[in-house]
């Protein structure tokens, strides 16, 4: 990813045990980057009040998530919103 997406971006967005991202991040002025992407983790982070905290996909399966960061925050924090969107088959 371009160096100037912020780290957290970039770090949400690995194919290491979290998601990939499937669009280019959209960086509001304010600094908040708006991640989409799909991930077959059942451990994906998730935020309080998010639309579907429960991986749907099947085993082993992908599921679409989308992730709000702001890093101008520290730790978890960064993490604004964070919810799965997919069905119950591959997304």
């Amino acid at each position: 990813m371009p160096s100037s997406i912020p780290r957290p971006a970039r770090r949400i967005g690995t194919t290491r045990g979290l998601g990939r991202v499937r669009a280019t991040p959209s960086v509001a002025v304010s600094g908040v980057v708006t991640v989409v992407g799909d991930t077959n983790s059942a451990n994906f982070p998730t935020t309080i009040g998010a639309y579907d905290t429960t991986h749907n996909g099947p085993p082993f399966g992908s599921d679409v998530f989308v992730s709000r960061l702001d890093p101008t925050k520290t730790g978890g924090a960064q993490l604004v919103y964070s919810t799965f969107l997919g069905g119950s088959t591959d997304d």
